[in-house]
């Protein structure tokens, strides 16, 4: 009889508002199917987003939230409205704006969560849906649970698995770092070290977190291991045999390709593209280049603007998985954004960087010096790289151009000392079967 294993995200196809938040564990789920697990994920249902162009092949639950029920309808029902009541949208914003400041002022005190308001509808979420959890795994003999985070707020379940029954094994995955990035030493920072010390074992990203999370918490040295995103080569096959390579040969194509927001001033968005933009509306080629955003949600005043007052730049909506693969593969140079302002950038290393990597084009690092993707991307000799300003961005932009003008882009990336088949989703992914071998 296959083993059970239980994998509890708060995010999950089709409910997940960004394909980004749910393709570690769709990865893993997938995988472990393939090698004979029978496999549940638990996670949130929340407005449908759709399948972005997968196939769900292991047993999924999707939960509800009554808090989560009633915002949705919330602001469907004030969208509607407050066209006709100017005054009441005043009155509404002036709510929003103290509940924001009110849940920073939380999270920064209770849960440090790199989503604030995320990191609060999963904590109620939990605590409405716990014994279901509980109960299904008391009803199925599940041996193993994997609890994914962010939000961090689900790696409470560790103590409350534990106290029903010490012999289900708990891992936890970490997507981002938690309190590591900032160090805060108040209740998060407690927290942790308390589930970390309760879990069996501990999976992070990438090697310089596990390594880093060990000189802080000594007592998870042995029961820790990195396991990274990576791409899938399943994926890359299909599109390669699929599409040809089609690239615009009157102008350089210069994309990012993922989530993004242009929201100035939200505290929490953590990919800040508007020194990209400005180094762009002075960079005295533009007419030769076209720069390409494809992951919008939804049109909204910041993005109307953009469009309004940047010249060659276009954006696109969100596209499935294999379509992003595809828009790789129209671009020239494939940009990796992160803000320069705070430390989460030293871990964060998301499932699209191992993309640009396998796309084999020639990738643009914006963030700072201690970004982790521009580390790698010095490392392999993968492209060129900037901090987060809009001076060193267009000095960049100018190397590039000079290149590509010259037709030498190819010469911009080396792939030194690069075995690139290491970063598949299916190597890595093989390691979480050793891992779960252990116990």
């Amino acid at each position: 009889m296959a083993e059970k294993i239980l994998i509890i995200t708060y995010d999950m196809i089709p409910y997940s508002g960004a394909w980004g938040g749910a393709q570690r564990m769709y990865f893993l789920a997938e995988h472990l199917f393939k090698n004979g697990y029978d496999v549940t994920v638990i996670s949130a249902k929340k407005d449908f987003k759709g399948y972005f162009g997968k196939e769900i092949n292991f047993n999924t639950i999707y939960l509800e939230s009554k808090l989560t029920n009633i915002t949705s309808k919330t602001s469907n029902s004030n969208n509607k409205k407050m066209e006709n009541y100017p005054d009441q949208k005043t009155v509404k914003n002036h709510l929003k704006r103290f509940l924001k400041k009110t849940l920073t002022f939380y999270n920064d005190i209770k849960l440090n969560e790199p989503n604030p308001a995320q990191g609060l509808y999963a904590l109620i979420w939990l605590k409405e849906n716990k014994n279901k959890m509980a109960n299904f795994i008391n009803k199925n003999k599940i041996s193993k649970v994997i609890i994914s985070g962010p939000p961090f707020s689900l790696f409470t379940l560790t103590s409350y698995i534990k106290r029903m029954d010490k012999n289900v094994k708990v891992i936890l995955d970490y997507r981002d770092p938690w309190n590591l990035w900032n160090m805060k030493k108040g209740k998060p920072f407690r927290r942790e070290q308390k589930f970390l010390k309760e879990a069996d074992y501990i999976v992070g990203f990438s090697e310089l977190f596990c390594q880093d999370m060990v000189k802080i918490f000594p007592f998870i040295r042995d029961k820790i291991t990195a396991v990274m995103n990576g791409y899938s080569a399943e994926e890359w096959s299909d599109v390669e045999k699929e599409t040809k390579e089609d690239r615009s040969k009157d102008k350089l194509v210069i994309s990012y390709i993922g989530s993004i927001s242009f929201n100035k001033d939200n505290k929490y968005t953590f990919r800040d593209p508007y020194p990209l933009l400005n180094a762009f509306a002075n960079f005295d080629n533009k007419n030769d280049v076209e720069l390409r955003f494809v992951g919008i949600d939804k049109l909204t005043k910041e993005i109307e603007e953009v469009k309004k007052n940047y010249k060659n730049v276009n954006l696109f909506y969100q596209v499935n998985h294999k379509e992003s693969l595809v828009e790789m593969r129209k671009s020239d140079i494939l940009v990796l954004l992160h803000t320069s302002n705070d430390n989460s950038s030293k871990y964060a290393l998301g499932g699209k960087f191992f993309d640009y990597l396998r796309s084999g084009k020639v990738l643009l690092g914006i963030g700072n010096r201690e970004t982790y993707f521009n580390k790698l991307i010095e490392n392999y000799k993968l492209g060129l790289i900037a901090n987060n300003n809009e001076k060193e961005i267009e000095q960049v932009l100018h190397a590039i151009y000079s290149f590509w003008k010259e037709g030498k882009l190819n010469e911009l990336r080396k792939d030194e000392n690069l075995e690139i088949e290491k970063f598949s989703r299916e190597s890595q992914n093989d390691i979480y079967l050793t891992i779960l071998e252990k116990f």
